[in-house]
């Protein structure tokens, strides 16, 4: 569909892409990787032909449409944002303009009765045309893809100009969405989406029938929603086969080989040059020191590979703290006559880690700052137990920067001691390398300032982290030392956060806030939509079919009042599955039942990724095979080539039975089974 051919494209004397040969092809659904600047952003637009190369040309099939969605910059005026949206359905809006210019001109009457009968047909063919594009669907698609990206109804009559940077993002992946394109080049599509319109974009994707290719930093909508990594590094492309997961461990593998590669030569160069060195002046061994010499000349010198994996931290430990950290009674808040909080408990308690999730506006903000003791509030009572010490990260976390700091120098004050000599590793894993570290505060961007902020936060000992979006601005590299470090941190942890890789992985609660109330869930995000799931409010969350998987559940709160993850006996009576009407015996036999039924999907997930794995290694021994099959020694021996060809049938018949195993469990995964 789109090929690269021997494509070179510098940005002075740094080569973004190298001579690379490259094809999107029609079904791939790829994710491009790669290192801050390396040139994710300028591939994209080269592909969407926005960007012209160096040397080399880039083929588009012909026909071929394409939609380009750029990280930052869309911006849209002079109409509402259904006008707006609808106007990306452009053949369909012309054919209904055309249809109503000639009812009108039926309407009018005085028309010659041939001209009249032109009419009536052209307006029949046009009425086809517009039925076979969807045109009496226009209105529901509209209203469904802006729904699922997060706008209101109320909002669809609103001028678009008056819509912040983010929302504008939005209207324009609407625009593309909508516009059905062959290709889909997808910058950072997620930057600007709540948590609910992800999971919403993430089932569009699974499902529209495009090619597309995203760059993301949220490692989980990589997972989900592609099947290819391409990966750009050193002006090369490289493809993975599979999400971004394993690419990760296909990635430390091929490292892994390349270092010892790369060891062993310079192991061979160092022997050659002390030979050389030894015996050059040597007339008897002369000629085995130039024979050497040679070798040497002639060999081609590989690369050190580069080290992906992210560095190791671990936070300074905090002071062990009281048991009950903060409570939170009958609080209210109001902004003028809108009510955000409304009679609101919540307990936090030591060590437990706490996602808060809702809706854009429902008030997680306003919520996390008044549990750091940040906003002032209307009627009710905040209590902080003495021994509480908390380090809070909001959205203006990055005003308390000095302008006259260096990076360096902001994230040394106040760091123990122990930490000095890793801060520059530190830094280096929020994006601050090199001269980087030397620049003043005065001068970096928003999402510098934020980055700082927090990687300085992060150096606090306290005992009660309270966090707003941390991840907002961090690449893949930096929220892979952010998730491990959360991991192992003993102190309590509440965030806010819209990437599923943190909250599949790290909160034991999840806190709802909807409707000025908050609703505690016991368990991660996974096992939070699958309560919404029981409660009949899939809808709510954004769900999408790949979404409900069952994890055993049960609801720990109701209503404003919440509790924390150890308190979910207290909940029984609350609970959407009515467990507090049941008897003893009849709640451990359930209990015991749903462990079953968790063990029995275990082992499925463990048997359906030993088949991926099987079928990722048979696919790639057909490659092999092919490949063999079509050297110049091979293609012209019959016996060699029969010979290879009835193994590679057989790889098909053992690859072909693979594929109807996985997909025969994997329906089976969809609808959990009894307890095997």
């Amino acid at each position: 569909m789109i090929k690269l051919i021997e494509v070179h494209i510098s940005y002075g004397t740094r080569p973004i892409l190298d001579g690379m040969s490259w094809m999107l092809g029609d079904n791939d659904r790829a994710g491009l990787v790669g290192e801050n600047g390396s040139g994710k952003s300028t591939l994209l637009k080269i592909l969407a032909g926005l960007q012209e190369v160096d040397h080399g040309k880039v083929e588009v099939s012909k026909g071929l449409t394409i939609g380009y969605l750029p990280q930052e910059g869309a911006t849209h005026s002079g109409r509402t944002l259904k006008e707006e949206a609808a106007s990306a359905l452009g053949p369909v809006l012309a054919i209904k303009a055309e249809s109503a210019e000639i009812e009108k001109r039926l309407t009018q009457g005085g028309l010659p009765a041939d001209e009249q009968a032109a009419l009536v047909q052209k307006l029949a063919l046009l009425n086809d045309r517009f039925n076979h594009l969807g045109g009496y669907e226009l209105d529901a698609k509209v209203g469904k893809v802006l729904a699922g990206l997060g706008f209101s109804e109320a909002q669809h009559g609103r001028l678009v100009e008056s819509f912040s940077g983010g929302w504008q993002m939005r209207i324009a992946l609407a625009k593309i969405l909508l516009a059905q394109p062959d290709v889909l080049l997808l910058d950072e599509p997620t930057n600007h989406l709540d948590i609910e319109a992800r999971n919403w974009l993430e089932g569009f994707l699974r499902e529209t029938p495009c090619s597309y290719l995203i760059v993301s930093h949220d490692r989980y909508f990589l997972d989900v929603t592609i099947d290819r990594i391409v990966e750009v590094e050193r002006g090369r492309l490289t493809d993975y086969r599979g999400n971004y997961s394993r690419y990760v461990t296909e990635k430390e593998k091929r490292v892994n080989l390349a270092q010892i590669a790369y060891d062993r030569q310079q192991e061979e160069i160092q022997k050659l040059k002390g030979f050389i060195n030894k015996y050059k002046a040597d007339k008897k061994r002369a000629g085995q020191a130039q024979a050497r010499q040679k070798r040497l000349e002639k060999m081609e010198l590989l690369e050190a590979p580069i080290n992906s994996r992210p560095i190791k931290f671990k936070f300074p430990d905090p002071p062990r703290g009281p048991g009950e950290m903060a409570r939170l009674c009958g609080v209210c808040k109001s902004y003028g006559q809108h009510v955000v909080l409304g009679n609101v408990d919540l307990l936090i308690t030591r060590g437990e880690k706490a996602a808060v999730v809702g809706h854009n506006g429902a008030g997680k903000s306003t919520l996390l700052d008044i549990i750091a003791g940040k906003k002032k509030f209307g009627p009710g009572k905040r209590i902080e137990s003495d021994g509480v010490s908390i380090a809070y990260f909001g959205q203006e976390a990055s005003d308390d920067l000095d302008p006259a700091d260096t990076v360096l120098e902001a994230v040394s004050r106040g760091a123990p001691f122990d930490m000095y000599p890793r801060l520059r590793s530190l830094l280096g894993a929020f994006l601050f390398s090199g001269e980087d570290v030397d620049k003043k505060v005065s001068v970096l961007s928003g999402g510098e300032k934020s980055r700082l902020a927090l990687a300085r936060l992060l150096l606090k000992p306290a005992n009660l982290l309270i966090l707003d979006e941390p991840t907002n601005h961090l690449d893949l590299r930096a929220k892979e030392v952010l998730m491990e470090a959360f991991s192992a941190y003993a102190g309590a942890l509440i965030f806010v956060a819209h990437d599923r890789y943190f909250l599949e992985g790290l909160p034991d609660r999840v806190i709802e806030v909807r409707d000025r109330h908050v609703t505690s869930y016991q368990g991660d995000y996974q096992d939070y939509l699958y309560a919404l799931e029981r409660e009949g409010r899939a809808e709510d969350a954004g769900m999408s079919h790949a979404d409900k998987t069952p994890r055993g559940l049960a609801r720990t709160g109701s209503g404003p009042m919440l509790q924390n993850a150890g308190s979910a006996a207290k909940a029984g009576k609350s609970g959407g599955n009515g467990d507090g009407a049941l008897s003893k015996e009849e709640r451990i036999r359930r209990r015991e039942q749903e462990k079953r039924r968790q063990r029995a999907q275990q082992k499925k997930k463990r048997t359906l990724a030993d088949l991926e794995g099987m079928i990722v290694a048979t696919e790639e021994r057909i490659e092999r095979l092919e490949a063999r099959m079509s050297e110049p020694g091979v293609a012209t021996d019959y016996m060699k080539l029969n010979e290879l060809g009835q193994e590679r049938e057989e790889l098909s018949r053992d690859l072909e039975s693979l594929l109807g195993r996985w997909e025969e469990l994997g329906s089976r995964m969809e609808t959990p089974d009894e307890p095997e």
